[in-house]
């Protein structure tokens, strides 16, 4: 099945739904003939088969009901997720016709004046979002607002990549029919289809987000007159694709917390820019100018700079990647490291607009008619130059500066995607959306950018293997000092492998199979992750059984005696790179992340901070304070502290809610967050500031 995607999705694409249909069922059936029942079921929810997301009423009649009716009549097990897939697609179909009026509103427009109609209205609207304090009780549930914050501009981002593709098709091939008029009726004249624009983008983008929520995890449906809830079934199932986002979001925020540690790294002191100078309200205090200088400019790069080390040390905490100067681009003169530096130095023109259009709002109390940055390509050049060839060490020119503005042009090698692709070319101008560049979790995005551009990622030799031998070597284990290949014979069959990472401490003997992976991002990702850990797991068992065949041979090259290897308890276990997938147990051998790694063994404790109180914490052991025990490592490896209850258990509990065509949509696990609060971590840390005579609740700080 999996091989006729490809096909299928063609065949789709171009509205061929009967041929689509033909070679679904015949594959489907061809499975369900070798009795892979299991495997069917799961590629149909990985793959999204029974959902329509293409915005056609006719893909939902003509292929999804059909292939659905068709794996019933096969007797696949599939009913309420069936039922749910049509439920969805039924509000779909709604919006996507709603979706197609506002389209020729738009499509009657010319279109530089669509585009300021869809990029207007999302970027003020991330404007509202990200200008937004928090409120005292979002203070003292400050993780909570994080992550509500960013699946709302998360939201709006995916919104906005949906119009912007219409739009770059439809000027493509001449679908806008109007006429230019200048930018001040632009910006007066459309205010009505503006606020008719978001509210349809969001919901059919909400829509799509649990389409992908049902399609990762099984629920339960309830249908009411005024509300329609999915409830998680399997908790395991639903820790394992959740947690990693929320964890995600909280090691985020502790990179932000320390911030000031690299401003003082760089030691050049904190420059403010006067924005009442950079930019130039018009008369009718309606719009504004920016003037940005080579003075300007540098100022704010040197705050760039700053999120860029700290990316930079992101990416080597990650993947381990320490050799992007190395790394080259296909078909392109430039390395992965010239990219990496020149997104900062767009960077450093969106955070100069942001704040600019942040104090024109905050001046005139007034949304701003062009929330981003139009310059030419030759500015950019002139700009860009001096400060990259200074970086880089090497002189920097215009064919460079254009190859690597197309590498960044929203539609570019066929991706869609703002997060990879944040700018937008006419001609020879260039239009930068702000908002994009203020909220991107750039270390992980440019990974994938570049993966999907065809950098050899993999190519980046033992770094993760040296890493983690070198932090257990510190931490007082025992480590061989490379990865130890063996090959035998063992009852007329070959046994070849390599044991990734061998440490002795205590009177354990623990075997690791170390797996570098990017944290998957679609639903489709996780089954390349999954195939990873497997054969992780699998490679851990032959590890030990190669141990347990060959206990002299073992004992020779790793340096100890056969008595005491027969005293050592054998324990293995896979460590991944990313969060996905840690904190499982397969096949008796538990699966961690490296980023729990450093926190058992280098902070040895969780913490909880004050937001605004830097200095104020409350922290919580996690292991004994001063050397590390082998067997309080083997418990961590069996069940880390971040699968405790009242560690991320209220995160967990949280529902997502959001009102589709009349009706109240809900996803979320049984438990609700309120039930989990009492025993959390996060009451216990308001008991100890409370204790300490700490206002949680005092916005003076």
């Amino acid at each position: 099945m999996w091989e006729d995607v490809k096909s299928v999705r063609e065949l789709l694409s171009y509205k061929r739904y009967k041929p689509a249909y033909e070679l679904m069922k015949k594959s489907i059936s061809i499975a369900v003939k070798e009795n892979n029942h299991e495997a069917i079921i799961t590629f149909l929810r990985k793959e999204m088969i029974l959902l329509n997301m293409s915005g056609d009423p006719n893909q939902t009649s003509l292929f999804c009901k059909l292939v659905a009716e068709h794996c019933l009549a096969l007797g696949l097990q599939i009913e309420d997720y069936s039922e749910q897939c049509r439920v969805l697609n039924v509000e779909m179909d709604w919006y996507s016709e709603e979706y197609k009026r506002i389209v020729r509103k738009l499509h009657s427009l010319d279109s530089f004046t669509a585009l300021h109609v869809i990029l207007a209205t999302f970027e003020n609207l991330n404007q509202g979002l990200l200008g937004a304090k928090p409120t005292k009780l979002d203070r003292v549930f400050y993780s909570f607002y994080v992550y509500g914050m960013e699946a709302d501009f998360e939201s709006g981002i995916s919104a906005l990549n949906r119009m912007l593709k219409l739009w770059k098709e439809g000027s493509q091939i001449g679908t806008f029919k109007g006429k230019f008029k200048e930018l001040p009726y632009v910006a007066d004249a459309f205010v009505d289809l503006r606020y008719q624009l978001a509210p349809i983008i969001r919901g059919l983008n909400y829509l799509e987000w649990l389409t992908k929520e049902i399609s990762l995890n099984h629920v339960t449906m309830n249908v009411y007159e005024h509300e329609v809830s999915f409830i998680i079934r399997d908790k395991e199932e639903f820790l394992r694709y959740k947690l990693p986002f929320i964890r995600d979001t909280a090691r985020m925020q502790n990179v932000l917390r320390n911030k000031g540690k690299i401003e003082e790294y760089f030691g050049w002191g904190s420059q403010e820019i006067d924005y009442s100078t950079v930019i130039k309200i018009k008369e009718s205090g309606d719009d504004f100018k920016v003037n940005i200088d080579q003075n300007t400019f540098t100022a704010a790069y040197k705050r760039a700079t700053e999120t860029a080390y700290q990316n930079h040390l992101l990416i080597i905490e990650d993947m381990y990647i320490t050799n992007l100067h190395e790394l080259k681009i296909k078909d392109k003169s430039i390395s992965v490291l010239d990219v990496f530096f020149f997104y900062y130095c767009l960077h450093t023109l969106a955070l100069i607009y942001f704040q600019g259009t942040k104090h024109f709002i905050q001046t005139t109390g007034k949304e701003a008619r062009a929330p981003y940055l139009v310059i030419e390509k030759g500015q950019i050049a002139e700009i860009f130059k001096p400060i990259l060839t200074t970086v880089l060490k090497r002189t920097i020119d215009s064919k460079e500066i254009d190859q690597m503005i197309n590498l960044f042009t929203f539609g570019s090698d066929k991706i869609y995607d703002l997060y990879y692709k944040p700018l937008i070319q006419l001609g020879d101008k260039v239009i930068i959306i702000p908002s994009l560049f203020m909220m991107n979790n750039f270390s992980k995005t440019f990974l994938h950018h570049m993966k999907m551009l065809g950098v050899n990622l993999a190519d980046r030799g033992d770094d993760f293997e040296k890493a983690v031998q070198d932090l257990l070597t510190e931490y007082g284990f025992d480590v061989y000092p490379t990865p130890m290949p063996y090959s035998y014979k063992y009852n007329e069959k070959q046994y070849d492998g390599d044991i990734d990472l061998i440490a002795k401490k205590g009177d354990h003997l623990f075997i690791g199979q170390l797996k570098n992976r990017l944290e998957p991002l679609e639903p489709q990702d996780y089954r390349g992750a999954d195939k990873k850990i497997k054969k992780g797991v699998e490679q851990a068992e032959q590890a030990v059984l190669y141990i347990n065949r060959n206990k002299d041979e073992f004992c020779t090259r790793f340096g100890i005696s056969r008595k005491e290897l027969d005293r050592l308890e054998i324990y293995p276990f896979v460590l991944v790179s990313c969060f996905y997938g840690s904190g499982q147990i397969q096949g008796n051998i538990p699966v961690i992340d490296a980023s729990a790694l450093h926190r058992f063994l280098e902070e040895g404790e969780i913490r909880v901070h004050v937001v605004g109180k830097k200095e104020e914490t409350y922290s919580r052991s996690i292991r004994t304070p001063g050397e590390v025990l082998s067997e309080e490592f083997k418990q961590f490896l069996i069940k880390p502290y971040f699968l405790s209850e009242d560690v991320y258990g209220v995160h967990l509990a949280t529902r997502h809610a959001y009102e589709i065509n009349g009706r109240k949509f809900i996803i979320g696990p049984k438990e609700v967050w309120h039930e989990k609060y009492d025993n959390s971590l996060i009451a216990q840390s308001v008991e100890y500031f409370g204790e300490k005579g700490l206002d949680l609740f005092d916005d003076n700080d």
